[in-house]
């Protein structure tokens, strides 16, 4: 339902009011504030996927009817 021109809606100011703290409380935690200035050094991202996954291997039938 559309809200009137004058009227506010709650749930998205709710929204944006949940995704300021969530990322107010990422920068705090990860200390993500401004360094001063000097050399920056970059570091790659290395995802480590596994070699085998801890599953069965399903076996594969055919329906024939």
């Amino acid at each position: 339902m559309k809200a009137d021109p004058g009227e506010v809606d709650f749930g998205s100011a709710f929204a944006v009011d949940e995704i300021i703290t969530i990322l107010a409380t990422v920068t705090r935690r990860w200390h993500l504030t401004p360094a001063a200035a000097g050399p920056v050094r970059s570091t790659a991202l290395a995802i480590h996927f596994p070699t085998r996954l801890p599953m069965a291997p399903v076996p594969v039938t055919t329906a024939s009817q």
